[in-house]
């Protein structure tokens, strides 16, 4: 049920995306198991694209049930693309002096890609 909500949050908000517009929304981490994505899949690509979904550091959440993710969607549009590969993974420890700084970058690059 609170899934539902959140589907209907992002399709909503597609809809008042400015072409090409991103759209960013913080989510529960585990809508990407629920057995359900496909239709926000399906409602995303109604009016533009699923570009990521990252998982913020779990040590941010009293639990992993209180965890959040990022999920950013585009707005279709004539500078809007899917991207190649959908970004689904999870942001390190901000703390990480290693994994940090390895993840912006590969986001960089992820981004530079969209250009």
């Amino acid at each position: 049920q609170h899934a539902f909500v959140h589907y209907l949050m992002v399709e909503q908000g597609l809809r008042y995306l400015k072409p090409n517009g991103w759209g960013i929304y913080i989510v529960p981490a585990g809508l990407i198991q629920d057995e359900n994505i496909k239709t926000l899949i399906e409602a995303i690509g109604e009016h533009g694209y699923f570009q990521a979904l990252l998982s913020l550091p779990s040590n941010l959440f009293n639990n992993e049930k209180s965890r959040k993710a990022i999920l950013l969607v585009q707005k279709a549009g004539d500078k809007a693309k899917q991207s190649e590969n959908v970004l689904v993974g999870e942001i390190p420890d901000l703390k990480s002096k290693e994994e940090l700084p390895k993840f912006l970058g590969a986001f960089e690059n992820f981004l530079e890609k969209m250009k």
